[in-house]
């Protein structure tokens, strides 16, 4: 641990233990229930940026259905902005392998772009070498098959 902090109290003792990944420390934020999700088109892919939180229910719900719709409305190449996205859990990873296998199953492609709390995540699930993932926009598109 990096840091280990022991307070006494009067109904126990309050242990708190701190590691830091990558060397960087964390700043530890208030998550905001909220989500959001804007699109724009390159043409020949959509792009969706996604914000807030992909946790059970309404979180990954969004994240389901948009791909989902896009895919239904012949969209085939997807990249997911996931910059704004600051906390995910088990059933939004499990959202994002979903939307992963949907596209692929469809002839689609699906990427990641901007994996900030999500990265550590998926390199501990070994996820990462699932998805193609990038942490530039313009390497992404030229990523994409056309």
């Amino acid at each position: 641990m990096d840091v280990v902090e022991i307070h006494p109290s009067q109904t126990g003792t309050e242990l708190r233990m701190i590691k830091h990944i990558h060397g960087t420390p964390r700043i530890p934020r208030r998550l905001p229930s909220e989500h959001e999700v804007q699109y724009s088109s390159g043409g020949w892919r959509h792009d969706v940026d996604l914000s807030g939180r992909i946790t059970l229910g309404e979180g990954s719900v969004v994240l389901r259905d948009t791909v989902r719709d896009l895919l239904s409305k012949g969209q085939k190449k997807i990249l997911l902005n996931l910059g704004d996205v600051n906390y995910i859990d088990s059933s939004g990873i499990g959202e994002l392998v979903s939307a992963f296998t949907t596209a692929k199953n469809q002839g689609g492609e699906l990427k990641l772009l901007n994996l900030t709390e999500v990265h550590d995540l998926l390199q501990i699930t070994k996820l990462y070498t699932v998805f193609d993932v990038k942490d530039d926009e313009a390497a992404a598109v030229k990523s994409f098959t056309k």
